[in-house]
């Protein structure tokens, strides 16, 4: 920038406009660091085990905005240092107490399971985002209902 626009500390508009419109679109979404904190005091309120709340946290390093990750097990082995055993035991657990519900992934496709995270127990509200699509064709020219069917027929492990 040259010297004229920057005269007396100030910036170009533009440079400030595209600066607030990050700010706000920033605030606009939802990370999983805005759930951190209403998780750690639900942890605590509750009282929970240190395997429950260590597998807790482990799966929010994955989780999106609307609750929602599929982690494999190796990826909360290695995130959380629990056994499989633990891990399995753990999932059922916090099943069974409401903290989450998961859907088992394709065994024969190496799929990881889906794992819903209760927001709601968070004190956090979830929105329905509803998007009226055709479906969705993939590069290699296949169909499939919407763009999530394809991605996790594509989900590995690793």
């Amino acid at each position: 920038m040259d010297k004229k626009k920057r005269q007396n500390g100030r910036q170009p508009l533009a440079f400030f406009l595209v600066s607030i419109r990050k700010i706000m679109t920033h605030k606009l979404k939802r990370s999983q660091f805005d759930i951190m904190h209403p998780l750690f005091d639900a942890m605590k309120r509750e009282n929970l085990p240190s395997t429950q709340r260590l597998l807790l946290l482990g799966l929010f390093r994955f989780v999106d905005g609307d609750g929602v990750c599929f982690p494999s097990y190796s990826a909360l082995m290695d995130e959380t240092g629990l056994s499989r055993q633990s891990i399995a035991n753990t999932i059922k657990k916090l099943s069974e107490s409401g903290w989450l519900t998961y859907e088992p992934g394709d065994k024969s496709k190496s799929l990881a399971n889906t794992y819903y995270l209760n927001l709601e127990r968070l004190g956090l509200t979830t929105q329905s985002k509803i998007v009226p699509i055709e479906g969705y064709i993939a590069q290699d020219g296949t169909k499939w209902s919407c763009a999530a069917d394809y991605w996790k027929s594509r989900q590995q492990t690793i």
